[in-house]
């Protein structure tokens, strides 16, 4: 059975950083979540947003897309977006995609 994503956004209280933690599947049916939240958080300011992964099942180009989307997005805003941790199937797409280590995870 598939298990939905949820996303819960937490003030680290540190430097104006922001934790959002993702859990569950990010794909076509469930990345427009992961997007919006995301997109939530770059408009409210904070300085460092850390996106903690580690409770992702799975994950395909769509929620890649997203990460890399937002991650520009945070740029352009003078902003930085940081993937704190990983699990081993997030860890996997970025691997293959090439973008492992753009985003200030652990390698």
């Amino acid at each position: 059975m598939k298990q939905r994503a949820e996303v819960r956004v937490e003030a680290a209280g540190r430097n104006g950083e922001v934790v959002v933690h993702v859990s569950g599947e990010i794909d076509m049916s469930t990345a427009s979540l992961f997007r919006d939240r995301l997109t939530e958080v770059i408009q409210t300011n904070h300085n460092t947003v850390v996106v903690d992964l580690a409770d992702v099942t799975f994950m395909d180009s769509t929620g890649l897309a997203v990460l890399l989307q937002a991650h520009q997005r945070f740029e352009a805003s003078g902003g930085r977006l940081v993937v704190g941790r990983t699990s081993h199937a997030v860890a996997r797409v970025l691997g293959v995609a090439g973008v492992k280590g753009r985003f200030g995870e652990p390698n």
